[in-house]
């Protein structure tokens, strides 16, 4: 992930049915604090996917040359609460971390 873009995350579901999905948060953290939350507004729920996009300030917020850690968690119909395993991904560095307009 590079800072000041607005990159598209997306995870693949397998083994569950996205349709029986209620409600979807992405999470972002670094540092084992969580920087950045999408919440369901935010996420597109589609067949087999969940995906979300950050806006250049968001990626802006995140620390280079450090991994961040992304995880999707969701309320299924019937109550029921499940979570991905925590992904990393390395932050790259810009030259200028102004936002583009």
């Amino acid at each position: 992930m590079i800072k000041g873009t607005t990159p598209n995350v997306r995870f693949r579901i397998k083994n569950l049915d996205t349709d029986l999905i209620n409600k979807a948060e992405i999470y972002f953290g670094q540092d084992d604090k969580m920087i950045i939350k999408k919440d369901n507004e935010d996420c597109i729920i589609e067949p087999g996917f969940v995906s979300c996009y950050l806006s250049q300030e968001d990626t802006l917020c995140f620390n280079e040359k450090e991994r961040v850690d992304i995880q999707l968690r969701c309320i299924l119909t019937g109550g029921s609460v499940v979570a991905t395993k925590v992904f990393k991904r390395y932050v790259y560095t810009i030259l200028d971390e102004e936002v583009m307009k």
